[in-house]
């Protein structure tokens, strides 16, 4: 098919109007029906948008990068670690986690002087002499050179952690203190649900309170178990009110 374009229907009609121009389109007649298709086009679609292999991703995830960060769990030299926190923080699975890495070392508990046939039966009339006697394991420890020393008790206040800090620098020990990384170590009703000793909620609240969480070993060495001046209360009374103050 060939087209005239000097045929009528493809010149514009020129009109004057006062003096101004006005161009009149022409449009020939368009087949009336649907528009035809050609293999090229595709109606309402698009080609998926693909870019350059080099060009950034920012909903990719970020390679991997090898971190130069040291294991926080691999001690070096010989090392006295005084783990802190309130019962169900998680300083168990935390010391087991050390001694796992530092399997030369030893964890020494208080916990352990109430253990029997594998059960806790936990008497507070006597937690003076379970003290006395983790502190004399721990003593035997450093005079046989064991390396880490891992002492896993609650040490909510500086002089609880006296003893075995004088032993340390008396054998050359540094010194490092550690708490759980856990989300519940400030809650005390997850700590009541995580414990394994059954301590009460208001226990837990007040040696949450009672805490010193900010310590050094200058701070320790200077610190003095507190005096009681009662007279009247019994040897259980006075256990009792050290539990609730920094056991």
């Amino acid at each position: 098919m060939t087209w005239n374009i000097a045929a009528p229907v493809f010149q514009p009609q020129v009109q004057e109007i006062q003096g101004s121009a006005f161009i009149t389109p022409v449009a020939s007649d368009w087949p009336r029906g649907p528009r035809p298709t050609f293999p090229w086009h595709r109606p309402n679609s698009q080609a998926p948008l693909r870019g350059h292999p080099s060009a950034p991703r920012p909903w990719a995830l970020p390679p991997q990068q090898p971190t130069g960060q040291p294991n926080r769990l691999l001690l070096e030299g010989k090392v006295l670690v005084l783990l802190r926190g309130p019962p169900g923080s998680g300083k168990s699975t935390l010391a087991r986690a050390l001694l796992e890495h530092n399997p030369s070392g030893v964890i020494l508990s208080t916990d352990d002087y109430f253990i029997v046939k594998g059960e806790y039966h936990f008497d507070p009339t006597v937690l003076g002499e379970a003290h006395s006697w983790n502190h004399s394991r721990a003593k035997l420890a450093f005079e046989r050179g064991t390396n880490p020393i891992i002492i896993d008790n609650t040490n909510m206040c500086g002089w609880e952690m006296r003893p075995y800090v004088v032993q340390a620098l008396k054998h050359s020990y540094k010194v490092l203190f550690r708490e759980p990384d856990t989300w519940w170590k400030n809650k005390p009703r997850e700590l009541e649900r995580r414990t394994k000793h059954a301590v009460p909620l208001e226990r837990i609240r007040r040696m949450l309170c009672g805490y010193e969480r900010f310590v050094t070993v200058k701070s320790i060495l200077g610190s003095q178990m507190p005096e009681r001046k009662q007279p009247t209360e019994t040897a259980e009374t006075l256990v009792h009110s050290y539990l609730l103050h920094c056991s």
